[in-house]
C-alpha cells in the first residue's frame, strides 16, 4: 500500500482558487460618473496672435483646459502644445444629449475631421465631452468654428450649483433662577495664647 501525507498548503491553495474565481466573475466597481448640468457658459476664442499663446477655456483648473491655434483642432494645454492625433488629452466626444451620456459611442475629438470640421461642429448638434481621468461630462454645443482656421467658440455647462450650508446659530439662554453659591465652611476660630500677641 503506498503512503500518502496529504499536502499542508492544500487548504491555502483552495482559499486561492476561490479568491480568485471571485476576483474575476464579480463586476468591476467603478465610481459614479459626475454629470456637470449646471448653468452653462460661453467660451468665445479671441483672435489667435502668432507667436503667443492662444487663449484657453479652463474646464478643470490643471488638467482640461481647451484651445486651438490658428487652425487644426482642439488640444488640452495642460500637457500638449498643440494638436496632435487624439487630442485633446484626456477627452472623448460624441454626438448627442447629456441626458443620454452612458449609451453614447464616444472618440477622440481629432476622429471628426472630414476635411470639413466647421460643417460637422455646427451642424452636427449638441456633443457630450467625457473628461476620462476625472469621469465628468459636460455638454458642449459649438457655435463658431471657422472652416480653415480661426477664433472658435462654445456654450458648455458647468458643475452644479451646491447651495452653501445654512450659517451657524447660536442661542443663548439666561437662567430663570439666581444661581446660589454653596456655603462657605466655616473655619474653627483659635484663640492665641496673649503671650504670642505683640504688643
Amino acid at each position: 500500500m503506498i503512503n500518502r501525507k496529504a499536502n499542508p498548503h492544500a487548504p491555502w491553495l483552495v482559499f486561492a482558487g476561490i479568491l480568485a474565481f471571485v476576483a474575476v466573475n464579480l463586476p468591476t466597481a467603478r465610481a459614479t460618473p459626475t454629470i456637470w448640468t449646471g448653468p452653462t457658459t460661453n467660451f468665445v476664442q479671441q483672435t489667435v496672435v502668432f507667436g503667443q499663446k492662444p487663449e484657453a477655456d479652463v474646464i478643470v483648473a490643471g488638467k482640461v483646459s481647451l484651445t486651438r491655434n490658428g487652425n487644426k483642432w482642439l488640444y488640452n494645454t495642460n500637457v500638449e502644445s498643440s494638436a496632435v492625433f487624439g487630442s485633446p488629452s484626456d477627452t472623448e466626444w460624441a454626438f448627442g444629449s447629456l441626458n443620454d451620456f452612458a449609451s453614447l459611442s464616444y472618440k477622440s475629438f481629432d476622429s471628426f475631421r472630414n476635411f470639413d470640421l466647421s460643417g460637422v461642429l455646427l451642424g452636427g448638434g449638441p456633443m457630450v465631452c467625457h473628461l476620462i481621468n476625472e469621469d465628468i461630462y459636460l455638454s458642449v454645443q459649438f457655435t463658431a468654428w471657422p472652416h480653415g482656421g480661426g477664433p472658435f467658440a462654445y456654450t458648455r455647462s458647468t458643475p452644479n450649483v451646491v447651495a452653501p450650508p445654512p450659517p451657524p446659530t447660536v442661542s443663548i439662554t439666561t437662567p430663570t433662577t439666581t444661581p446660589s453659591l454653596p456655603p462657605r465652611p466655616m473655619v474653627p476660630f483659635r484663640q492665641m495664647p496673649r503671650s504670642a500677641v505683640v504688643r
